[in-house]
C-alpha cells in the first residue's frame, strides 16, 4: 500500500471559464446511425453532449464526397485515385440525417471537409474543379438545401500528416489555404459570413506550425476563426503516467505559431483526443487505467487555452470509445464514466493553479497518481486519480475551505465489482461517499480513502446550497446518500438505497430496488420506484410515492400526501392533515392523528383513520372489498360523491347489517364495509354525496 498525504488549496486560477463546448464527440457516418431506436442516440443523451463533429477522421479523406452528401453509399477515393482493382464501398449516415440530428439537440454542427482528393500527387496541382466544389458545398449547407443550419463549424482536412497523403507540408498548406479562401468569400457572398467559422489543421511541431500559419499572414489573407489539432496519448510504455506531458508543449507551439498570423484571440480546437489504443493484443493501458492519462490530458487542454475538444469517439470498437459500436448496446465505458464525470461537474469552472503541484508522491518517493482542482465562488471539485497498481491511502487537508454552509462528498470510479482493473474489457463503476465532515463547529477537515488500483475519486465541496446526487444507472449499485441542509435532489437508480434527504425541501427517487428513503426535515417528495421501500416523510408537508412492490410510507408531522400505487401497501399518515390513496392491489391505509382522507383505491383495502375527523373514499371507479375498522359516526365521513346519489335513501337501499357490522353493498359485487357500526346509527350527515 502507498500512502499519499496532500491538501486542497486554492491557488487562483489558470483558465478561462470551461464551457459545454469542451465535451464535444466524434460521429463516424460508416458505423453511427441516428435513428430513434440506434444505440449513437442513447449514448449521446446519457453524457449529454451536442458538439457532435461528422462524419469522423480518416474516413473523411476516404469517403466524405462533398458534392454528392446525401447519398447512402460512399466510395474509398483513395481506392480510386491508386488505380485498385477493387473500390471499397461503405453504407452511411447522410448529411441531412447528420444536420436534423444536431438540430434536434440544439447543438453546432461540425463538418469536416475532405482535402487529398483534389490534390495530385504527381504534379502538385490543385483539381481544377475544387473551387467549384467548395463553394457549391458550402451554399448548399448554408442555404438549407440539407436542411435548417444557422451556425455551421467547418473543418479543413484530417491529419494532413498521415503516410498515405503523398505531399509535403507547404502543399497541403497552400491547398488548405485555398480552401479557406473559397468557403470565406462564399460566405460573404452570401451575406451569412457570421454563421460560418473555418477551421484550419495546425502542425505537430512549430516548425509545421509557423509553414502553415504562414498562408494566413498579409491583407490578402482569408479570414479563418481558428486552429484544430489532435492529441493522441502514447501508449506504449505500460505505465498511465508516463502519458500526456506532450500535450502543453504542443499547445505552446500553436500558440506561438498561430497568434503572429491570426492575432491572441483566435479559436484553438481539438477535434479528436483520446488515450491511444492498438487493439486487446497489445494494448497496455485500458480500462480504468486510462484515467490518469485522460484527466491530465483534460487538465493541460484546459490550461493551454482550448476552446473546443472532441473526445475520440462516441462509438468505437474498444475501450476507447464512449461506448462500444452501434448494435452492441449503449453502456458507457470506463472512458465514458470519466467524460461523463467532467462534463457534469467541471462545465462552468475554472482550473485552479497547479502551481506545479500537481503529482501525488507516495511514501516511496515515487509519482503515483494526478491531482487537479476545478472550481468557482461556491463550489470546488478536485481529482485524484491513482496511476498505480496497488492500494492507495490518501489523506487530504480541507482546511482552505471550512465555512459554514459547506457540504462534502465524493464520487469514486472504479471497476466494476469481480473485474480486473488491467483487463482489455474491464467494465468500470461509480460509488458515493457522503459522510464527510467539513465543519467549523466540529473541527473536522480531513478526508481519508483507501483507492484501489487505477481508481479516481472526485471531491466535491458545495456552499450554500443543495446538492444533486445520482446513484450508478448502469450497475445499480446500493448507495448511501446523506443529503444537505439545503433543498437535494437524490436519485438512487438500481440497489438497495438508503437516501437521507436531512435538511430542505428534498426530491428522492429511489429507483428499482429495495430503498429506504427520509425526508428529514422540510417539504419533501419521496418516490419509491420499482421493489419494496420504506418512506418517511419526517417533519414537513411531504409527498410520498410508492410506486411498484409492497411498500410502507410514513408521514410523520406535517400534513402529507402518500399514495401507494402498485403493490401490497401499508400507509400511516402521522401527525397532521394527511391525504393517503393506496392505489392498486390489497392496502393497509392508517391515517393516525389528524384530520385526514383515506382512499383504498382499487382492490381489498382496511383502513383506519385514527384520531380526529377523517373523510374515508369510496369511489365507483375504486372496485374492492373495502373496510374501515374505526369509522366514528358524527366525527367521521364516508365519500360517496362519485356514485352522484340522487338521496340519502338510495345509501340507505345498499346497506346490510352483519356481525362485524354494516356494509353498503354496489355494483359488480364490490363493498364498503364499516366495522361494529350499526346501520340504526347512521344518518345523512356522516356521508358525502
Amino acid at each position: 500500500m502507498q500512502k499519499v498525504s496532500t491538501s486542497v488549496a486554492w491557488n487562483g486560477y489558470s483558465s478561462s471559464t470551461i464551457s459545454e463546448s469542451m465535451f464535444g464527440t466524434n460521429m463516424l457516418f460508416h458505423t453511427d446511425r441516428t435513428g430513434e431506436d440506434s444505440d449513437f442516440r442513447e449514448v449521446i443523451e446519457k453524457v449529454g453532449t451536442t458538439y457532435i463533429r461528422f462524419p469522423g477522421g480518416t474516413i473523411t479523406e476516404q469517403y466524405f464526397d462533398i458534392t454528392d452528401p446525401d447519398a447512402t453509399v460512399q466510395s474509398n477515393i483513395l481506392d480510386i485515385m491508386s488505380g485498385a482493382d477493387k473500390v471499397s464501398t461503405r453504407d452511411v449516415t447522410t448529411l441531412s440525417e447528420y444536420l436534423a440530428y444536431t438540430s434536434e439537440l440544439g447543438g453546432t454542427p461540425t463538418i469536416v471537409v475532405p482535402t487529398y482528393r483534389y490534390f495530385d500527387a504527381e504534379t502538385g496541382a490543385i483539381d481544377p474543379g475544387a473551387e467549384d466544389d467548395f463553394r457549391t458545398f458550402l451554399r448548399d449547407v448554408l442555404t438549407g438545401a440539407y436542411g435548417d443550419v444557422s451556425e455551421l463549424k467547418i473543418e479543413i482536412g484530417n491529419e494532413f500528416y498521415q503516410s498515405k497523403f503523398d505531399w509535403t507540408t507547404e502543399e497541403f498548406g497552400a491547398l488548405q489555404a485555398d480552401i479557406a479562401g473559397w468557403l470565406d468569400e462564399e460566405a460573404e457572398a452570401l451575406g451569412m459570413r457570421e454563421s460560418l467559422e473555418i477551421l484550419v489543421q495546425a502542425g505537430r511541431s512549430l516548425e509545421e506550425n509557423e509553414t502553415l500559419a504562414s498562408e494566413f499572414t498579409g491583407d490578402d489573407a482569408p479570414q479563418i476563426e481558428g486552429v484544430l489539432t489532435h492529441f493522441y496519448g502514447a501508449n506504449s510504455s505500460g505505465n498511465p503516467l508516463a502519458i500526456g506531458s506532450g500535450v502543453a508543449n504542443r499547445l505552446d507551439d500553436i500558440n506561438e505559431a498561430w497568434s503572429s498570423a491570426l492575432g491572441d484571440d483566435f479559436q484553438l480546437a481539438v477535434t479528436e483526443w483520446n488515450v491511444g489504443e492498438d487493439g486487446e493484443e497489445t494494448t497496455l493501458i485500458t480500462s480504468i487505467m486510462r484515467s490518469a492519462p485522460l484527466l491530465r490530458m483534460y487538465a493541460e487542454m484546459v490550461e493551454g487555452g482550448v476552446d473546443m475538444a472532441m473526445i475520440w469517439a462516441a462509438q468505437t470498437n474498444s475501450p476507447a470509445g464512449l461506448s462500444d459500436k452501434e448494435g452492441e448496446g449503449s453502456d458507457l465505458s470506463p472512458t465514458g464514466y470519466l467524460f461523463s464525470m467532467l462534463a457534469e461537474s467541471t462545465d462552468g469552472l475554472q482550473l485552479v493553479d497547479p502551481n506545479g503541484d500537481f503529482k501525488l508522491i507516495g511514501d516511496s518517493g515515487e509519482t503515483i497518481g494526478y491531482k487537479y482542482s476545478f472550481g468557482n465562488d461556491t463550489r470546488s471539485v478536485t481529482y485524484f486519480t491513482s496511476g498505480v497498481d496497488e492500494t492507495v491511502k490518501l489523506t487530504a487537508n480541507l482546511d482552505a475551505f471550512v465555512r459554514e454552509g459547506a457540504y462534502v462528498y465524493a464520487r469514486v470510479l472504479g471497476v466494476a465489482s469481480g473485474q480486473d482493473a488491467t483487463d482489455y474489457w474491464a467494465d468500470a463503476a461509480l460509488t458515493y461517499q457522503t459522510d464527510i465532515c467539513l465543519s467549523v463547529a466540529d473541527d473536522c477537515d480531513i478526508f481519508e480513502i483507501e483507492l484501489n488500483p487505477y481508481e479516481t475519486v472526485e471531491l466535491t465541496i458545495i456552499y450554500d446550497q443543495g446538492v444533486s446526487l445520482e446513484g450508478d444507472s448502469q450497475w445499480g449499485l446500493a448507495d448511501t446518500f446523506d443529503g444537505s441542509v439545503f433543498d437535494d435532489q437524490l436519485v438512487g437508480n438500481g440497489g438497495w438505497d438508503v437516501l437521507n434527504g436531512n435538511g430542505g425541501s428534498d426530491y428522492l427517487d429511489g429507483g428499482n430496488g429495495q430503498d429506504v428513503l427520509n425526508g428529514g426535515t422540510g417539504s419533501d417528495v419521496l418516490i419509491g420506484g420499482g421493489d419494496d421501500d420504506v418512506l418517511y416523510g419526517a417533519k414537513g408537508d411531504d409527498r410520498l410515492i410508492g410506486g411498484y412492490g409492497d411498500d410502507v410510507l410514513k408521514g410523520n408531522r406535517g400534513n402529507d400526501q402518500l399514495s401507494g400505487e402498485n403493490g401490497i401497501d401499508k400507509l400511516y399518515g402521522g401527525g397532521g392533515n394527511d391525504e393517503l390513496s393506496g392505489g392498486k392491489h390489497r392496502d393497509y391505509l392508517l391515517g393516525e392523528n389528524g384530520n385526514d382522507v383515506l382512499d383504498g383505491g382499487v382492490d381489498n383495502d382496511k383502513m383506519w383513520g385514527g384520531d380526529g375527523s377523517d373523510i374515508f373514499v369510496f369511489a365507483d371507479d375504486n372496485y374492492g372489498y373495502d373496510v374501515v375498522a374505526d369509522f366514528e359516526v358524527n366525527l367521521d365521513l364516508i365519500d360517496l360523491s362519485s356514485f352522484a346519489f340522487g338521496s340519502y335513501s338510495e345509501v340507505q337501499d345498499r346497506m346490510e347489517e352483519n356481525e362485524f357490522g354494516t356494509r353498503l353493498n354496489f355494483d359488480d359485487g364490490n363493498v364498503l364495509m364499516l366495522l361494529n357500526i350499526e346501520a340504526e346509527n347512521l344518518d345523512q350527515d356522516d356521508f358525502i354525496l
